[in-house]
């Protein structure tokens, strides 16, 4: 009789809904990443175009994939909680069903976490692209969340960088976390900004460290 496959040192949660234009991209750069010690939980909330299927076919392809159908539509913040709390992995990372990953990010945040144990989230800069992968913004990471200081990182979450577009304001929401200090922070809520508040409370649990690349 065998037990439960060993639990990855990374896991991936990836709540979508009705994804499937882009998805196919995401997944193969999730599960094409360096770093392979890794799982990529999905749960589809309650979708109604081709998004089962297509994960259903890499998860019959690669046995990282976990799949989950959720019959309701919980919303978006609800299904964010899903795929965390369905989660092995000693460390944990958001996806959406819409981005691409550099190869070798996981591997790269894996690093700087075992070389920085009082940080408690690595990410990188981030870029936005078109519909045809070509780069339509690119700014550095403006804000000083890999302070020592929990006063001054939650200074400059709240206030710095506003006048940056949407996104690449700071992507920290996306970054590769400890699973330990995510679940001690409240889950996400579901109303304007909320991705924000959430970020501000875990940054108050330890730094930030940041790969200096998009």
């Amino acid at each position: 009789m065998t037990g439960s496959p060993p639990a990855p040192r990374v896991s991936i949660g990836l709540p979508v809904y009705n994804g499937a234009d882009y998805l196919a991209q995401s997944l193969d750069a999730l599960l094409g990443q360096s770093f392979e010690d890794l799982e990529v939980v999905v749960s589809s909330n309650a979708s109604t175009d081709d998004t089962d299927d297509l994960v259903r076919e890499r998860a019959a392809s690669d046995p990282r994939v976990r799949f989950e159908r959720l019959e309701t539509n919980l919303g978006a913040a609800a299904n964010h909680d899903v795929v965390l709390r369905r989660a092995r992995g000693e460390l944990f990372k958001w996806a959406s069903a819409d981005d691409l990953y550099a190869v070798d990010l996981v591997e790269q945040c894996v690093r700087l976490l075992d070389a920085h144990p009082d940080a408690v989230l690595a990410h990188s800069w981030t870029a936005a692209v078109d519909e045809t992968g070509a780069v339509v913004q690119a700014h550095e990471y403006p804000l000083l969340t890999n302070s020592r200081r929990p006063s001054r990182r939650f200074r400059s979450m709240l206030l710095d960088g506003d006048r940056m577009p949407g996104a690449i304001r700071a992507d920290d929401f996306y970054g590769l976390v400890r699973a330990d200090v995510l679940r001690r922070v409240r889950p996400h809520g579901s109303f304007y900004r909320a991705d924000h508040v959430f970020v501000s409370e875990l940054v108050l649990q330890g730094r930030f460290v940041q790969v200096p690349d998009w």
